[in-house]
């Protein structure tokens, strides 16, 4: 007989067909603290998670510098006090970053080349709208041509220098500068609209760990189930300490202590995870503290063009694997559709409206203005002047700018159910506005 085979290792990063978000209630807590390694009063947990994102953020950095994985996994366990496998997340975190910043480089710049080439569009016929007013001798007109060509004259060049900027990359092989904890919360801090506190928060509260098929799950992030509730345990490695070394020279460290409690999970997703552990099958974990105030960039950058591209693919060839048929459509208004004309009529969420109204724009049905919208509309309208009858506020009511709002409304609404498709469905449609009369209804 010839020596068994040895069976593969599965890459839990490639291997994930199913995601399961829930929420952790940690409520056992390791009495040790660290001397070298916390600050303050934080606990382990909040300093595992710092020492985590501050060790991705030191391989990101190494690796655009051309080191290997190993010497960075080796000094990560000495610099941080991590173990190796979370060091070793650490490092492949830091090349999933690289990766996508790659080819969100790609993307970004074609995205880029559109915008300039629509903008110097729009200043060519801006340039001719001036022409044609000093030819008329029209002062009014003129001086507002001249602004508005100045304005799209300053569009272009700012383009024009992001897409040099783009493309030196592309050409140097380097990607554009990355912000940890959000450019936007940046930028916020910039102007003084959100604390430094915010964004060390927004770097440094996660913490990621991939599953081991050896080890039956996950090591370090792991979830448990016993009578009839499920728990999570988050090992605490720089509680670890060296108790002596091997044959090898390699450290021999003492067992670390966890952080555990109730996890909590959606009632459709229970039966799932419960047949994922009893298969000992590998998972990965991700584990994220709850999102201080100016962290919505975080959410940002998950919708952002990179996943929405991968997602749609991943959508797509399941449906082609399925035998489903698929039709992409323009989603433009879609939520706003489903907000005055179908949430309410059917009981359900926004959201679901905006699949409903999505549906309709693939099967070729237009969305017109009917008498149930008008009389929502004026609905609408009667509470704003309503509330400026009250009592004084500043923004609140039928301000001036609602009241050029509603007048638009005024002239759009009996118009719309004649246009085309594709006027009824472009930015600046009567939707548009009653997105925004909906904004300011609230």
């Amino acid at each position: 007989m010839g020596k068994p085979k040895k069976k593969k290792a599965i890459n839990p990063i490639e291997g994930i067909k199913y995601t399961i978000c829930g929420e952790w209630f940690p409520d056992v807590y390791p009495a040790l603290r660290s001397l070298k390694w916390s600050r303050g009063d934080e606990d382990p947990l909040d300093t595992e998670m710092r020492l985590f994102c501050s060790c991705t953020r030191r391989a990101f950095n190494r690796l655009l510098e051309g080191r290997s994985r190993e010497e960075l996994k080796k000094e990560g366990q000495e610099i941080f006090g991590l173990n190796s496998r979370y060091c070793d997340d650490a490092i492949l975190k830091a090349r999933e970053i690289i990766g996508s910043q790659r080819e969100l480089l790609i993307m970004e710049i074609k995205g880029t080349e559109t915008k300039l080439a629509r903008a110097k569009k729009k200043l060519g016929w801006a340039e001719k709208d001036l022409a044609k007013a000093i030819k008329a001798g029209d002062t009014v007109k003129s001086e507002k041509a001249k602004r508005t060509v100045q304005g799209r004259k300053m569009r272009v060049k700012k383009l024009a220098a992001k897409l040099e900027e783009l493309q030196a990359h592309q050409n140097n092989g380097t990607i554009p500068r990355v912000v940890f904890g959000g450019r936007a919360l940046w930028r916020r801090v910039c102007q003084g609209k959100a604390t430094r506190e915010e964004w060390r928060n927004a770097r440094q509260n996660r913490l990621y760990a991939r599953g081991d098929e050896t080890k039956g799950g996950n090591p370090n992030i792991k979830v448990s189930y016993r009578n009839g509730d499920f728990s999570l345990s988050v090992t605490i490695s720089h509680l670890s300490e060296q108790k002596g070394t091997d044959k090898k020279g390699r450290p021999i460290m003492t067992r670390a202590p966890k952080v555990t409690g109730r996890l909590w999970l959606p009632e459709k997703h229970r039966q799932k995870a419960l047949m994922l552990l009893l298969s000992r099958t590998p998972y990965s974990s991700r584990f994220q503290a709850d999102v201080h105030p100016g962290e919505a960039g975080l959410f940002n950058r998950m919708a952002a063009n990179f996943p929405f591209r991968k997602i749609s693919e991943a959508v797509m060839r399941r449906a082609v694997k399925e035998g489903v048929g698929v039709k992409p459509v323009w989603p433009a208004h879609t939520s706003t559709i489903g907000y005055w004309k179908y949430m309410r009529r059917y009981g359900i969420i926004v959201h679901h409206a905006a699949a409903l109204a999505i549906a309709r724009r693939a099967i070729g049905f237009k969305e017109r203005i009917t008498e149930e919208l008008r009389q929502k509309i004026q609905a609408v309208r009667e509470k704003l002047i309503q509330k400026a009858n009250s009592l004084p506020g500043e923004g609140k009511g039928m301000t001036r700018k609602v009241k050029r709002l509603v007048t638009r409304l005024d002239g759009k609404i009996p118009l719309h159910n004649g246009l085309t498709r594709f006027k009824q469905e472009s930015f600046y449609s009567v939707w548009h506005d009653l997105k925004q009369l909906a904004l300011s209804s609230r």
